[in-house]
């Protein structure tokens, strides 16, 4: 049961949003879809969605809570991230703790074998 709940606590930390630039040449670049963004419109509304189309004046998606229909033209996104795994937060937050751990637990008689040398012959 343990490992499951420690498992759950580090996986949200495997992936960050990642700023875009947010001129339509960066924008139109960097999201395709499939993407899930979190978007910071001019009139300070945030919203995140799952992107399905992008094209050189808007981005549409569907909204992450209620699946809504959702389009944006260009000038109106103050900032626009995206999802995206880490490869540093995944490190730290899931292999060092694992590698600590087991170094931890195996500080013990428990985890050593017996070498050639130390065997009874």
């Amino acid at each position: 049961m343990f490992p499951v709940l420690a498992l759950a606590a580090v996986l949200p930390g495997c992936a960050t949003y990642q700023p875009v630039e947010t001129t339509p040449e960066g924008i139109v670049r960097y999201v395709s879809p499939g993407d899930s963004v979190r978007v910071t419109t001019r009139d300070e509304n945030e919203v995140r969605f799952l992107v399905t189309y992008v094209d050189d004046a808007e981005i549409a998606g569907r909204v992450d809570d209620d699946g809504e229909a959702i389009r944006l033209p260009f000038d109106a996104i103050r900032r626009l991230e995206i999802h995206r795994f880490s490869m540093r937060r995944t490190l730290l937050g899931v292999v060092l703790p694992v590698v600590v751990g087991a170094v931890i637990v195996c500080n013990n008689d428990d985890c050593r074998t017996d070498s050639v040398v130390d065997a009874d012959l």
